[in-house]
């Protein structure tokens, strides 16, 4: 089973920066999101999947059949947070997110809430810190969102 207390993220900067297909790309995410498999014992995300949410506009379009980084971090978001909220509780979410913080803040921000949020529920259970530079609907609401995924790991890995 996966230690969820100490587990670390990626930063935005740290992803791969290359244009990868899909095969690729769902690849990488796989290595990604292997701590996570306790969700679910289906795949987090599949090409199929990926479509659609380039349908949705949930993702940036490809370049070339190529994704890059910011749909690699898009991706990331979608299958952790599906695990807990609806595509379209999702799309609003990304929408509400994206009028405030770049692609690449957002996912930084929403990557140490969720290390904060996990080492909150696996660890100690101590008062999270705030890390945003100040406290906005925005922090409040990434920080409910990163807590209700944290909450349904922790209960999934107690019922294993």
């Amino acid at each position: 089973m996966t230690d969820f207390k100490d587990i670390h993220f990626m930063r935005y900067d740290d992803l791969p920066d290359v244009s990868l297909y899909v095969d690729q790309l769902l690849d990488t995410l796989e290595d990604m999101l292997k701590p996570f498999e306790i969700l679910s014992d289906k795949k987090l995300l599949t090409k199929s999947m990926v479509n659609n949410y380039v349908k949705l506009n949930l993702v940036s379009p490809p370049e070339k059949k190529r994704y890059g980084k910011k749909q690699l971090a898009q991706l990331m978001a979608i299958a952790l947070f599906k695990q807990v909220f609806s595509i379209e509780e999702i799309e609003l979410l990304f929408k509400i997110q994206s009028l405030h913080y770049e692609t690449a803040i957002a996912y930084d921000y929403l990557m140490q809430e969720l290390e904060n949020a996990l080492s909150f529920e696996f660890l100690d259970g101590k008062a999270l810190p705030l890390h945003a530079s100040r406290e906005t609907e925005q922090t409040k609401l990434v920080r409910a969102m990163t807590l209700a995924l944290a909450s349904k790991l922790f209960v999934q890995s107690q019922l294993e």
